[in-house]
């Protein structure tokens, strides 16, 4: 159980550390 438990939470943290790059691309495209 622990195990899949990290597993699920160092998968949301990736994707939430993805989607903020994108996000940060996405406004300094914008402003250039």
């Amino acid at each position: 159980m622990l195990v899949s438990i990290e597993g699920r939470v160092t998968n949301q943290l990736v994707l939430l550390n993805a989607l903020a790059c994108l996000s940060q691309l996405t406004l300094i495209g914008n402003t250039s």
